[in-house]
């Protein structure tokens, strides 16, 4: 599948369950009281609410794990490269 179309069909999903868990349950009297509800769901749906396509994690917990997985690739690098660029120095110095 290439990515624009997995992008579409991921946003369909998404608007699906917007509607079905928000919007149509709640009846706004203003723009103003619709977007802070729409903003608490947004809030809750990427904090709180599990996902099954997730591993029943919340996408929050799935990109600080990115994140955290990044930074601890990036410090493992770089004592990899600290031991190899201290190897050489200590072999200048013989």
């Amino acid at each position: 599948m290439e990515e624009v179309e997995y992008l579409i069909i991921s946003s369909q999903i998404l608007w699906r369950t917007v509607k079905y868990e928000e919007v149509y349950i709640h009846s706004y009297d203003t723009v103003k009281e619709a977007r802070e509800s729409l903003d608490n769901y947004f809030r809750f749906y990427n904090s709180e609410r599990l996902h099954q396509s997730l591993g029943y994690k919340t996408p929050q917990e799935v990109y600080l794990s990115k994140i955290i997985n990044k930074q601890e690739e990036i410090i493992h690098l770089k004592s990899i490269f600290s031991v190899l660029t201290m190897g050489s120095t200590l072999q200048e110095l013989s």
